[in-house]
């Protein structure tokens, strides 16, 4: 069993790096905007929908559980006004 979830895994590797080699980067300012705008979205959704969001609130409190998720975690947005 473990040498074909190896197997599967080195397949899926491997294709994965023809993926990587086989693309061209994005250079249509349009097309460069909505990629960053997405990314923009799904981090504020994984940013409010994470797991440890309330255990970090009951150890640590609100205001250090916002400034770990936003500005250590999640913390693109910042980095995109840093610029």
């Amino acid at each position: 069993m473990e040498t074909q979830v190896f197997a599967a895994f080195q397949e899926y590797l491997n294709a994965y790096l023809d993926l990587v080699e086989q693309a061209e980067p994005v250079s249509d300012p349009v097309q460069l905007q909505a990629i960053e705008a997405a990314q923009l979205r799904y981090l504020r959704y994984r940013a409010e929908k994470d797991p440890a969001r309330g255990m970090f609130t009951r150890f640590y409190g609100p205001d250090w559980t916002e400034e770990y998720i936003h500005g250590f975690l999640f913390d693109l947005e910042r980095q995109l006004v840093r610029r």
